[in-house]
């Protein structure tokens, strides 16, 4: 009775491993394939991405009727305050009616410009999501080495960059052309977060790297030893979104 006992335990040790093994085995090819899918730069990363860039430029198109639409409103408001303050000097309305149509006005004015921040937020991603593949395939540059093709350049450089790093820049550039640079995107925006790209530590310039002022900062970004690419034109015979993105390049944050 032992014996059998003993043999019983014997067989269940052995067999349980090898069913555990083919229970367990496609699951874990599953996941393996899983995780190929999502990996960045592979043919579905690749996918998602045309589809992120369909999704920009309808909200593109979008934002341009809406500015159009709001352009058109501010110009009747502005007929409108002129017209009230003339009647106002005339004694027909009170000064309240004055005061209600140039709160309309000033808040379309708001309006248009966010509606601008907005399409040079979304000019700049498109021209990073164009030339997004292009970037990854790229071999990667030794510290402060610099690279140039004809879309893009990029340097890596040496130091430790961070946001807090950006007042240095703005104040070079401010002290160098008298007035602001010319940030559209500063750290990750909501149009980032839509292409899954990792924007937190970096900043977007609307310059165009072949400008004047571009080229001066360009040059000051490589003295300083900090990291950019500057994008040129994404799209062979058209002006979509020349910048300078200071910081590391963006990588796409990896499906979950």
């Amino acid at each position: 009775m032992h014996v059998m006992k003993n043999r019983l335990i014997i067989i269940a040790a052995v067999i349980f491993p090898l069913v555990l093994i083919v229970w367990v085995a496609p699951f874990s090819r599953r996941e393996q394939g899983a995780a190929a899918v999502s990996k960045p730069g592979d043919g579905g990363a690749h996918g998602a991405s045309g589809e992120v860039l369909e999704r920009l430029k309808e909200e593109w198109a979008r934002n341009q009727k809406l500015l159009a639409s709001f352009e058109k409103e501010q110009r009747g408001l502005r007929a409108l305050v002129i017209e009230k303050r003339k009647l106002h000097q005339d004694g027909a309305i009170p000064k309240a009616e004055v005061s209600e149509a140039e709160r309309a006005f000033v808040a379309a004015l708001m309006q248009i410009q966010e509606a601008r921040r907005t399409l040079s937020e979304i000019d700049l991603a498109l021209a990073e999501a164009t030339v997004g593949d292009e970037l990854e395939r790229l071999p990667p540059l030794a510290v402060n080495e610099f690279s140039e093709t004809a879309r893009l350049s990029r340097f890596n450089g040496g130091s430790s960059w961070s946001l807090k790093e950006t007042p240095k820049v703005e104040k070079y550039f401010s002290q160098s052309f008298g007035h602001n640079l010319p940030i559209s995107a500063y750290g990750q925006t909501r149009t980032h977060d839509r292409m899954g790209f990792d924007h937190r530590n970096a900043i977007d310039v609307a310059l165009h790297p072949d400008s004047s002022e571009g080229r001066a900062l360009i040059k000051h970004l490589r003295d300083s030893r900090i990291p950019f690419v500057a994008f040129k034109n994404a799209v062979p015979g058209a002006a979509t979104g020349p910048h300078i993105h200071i910081g590391k390049p963006s990588v796409r944050i990896a499906a979950r």
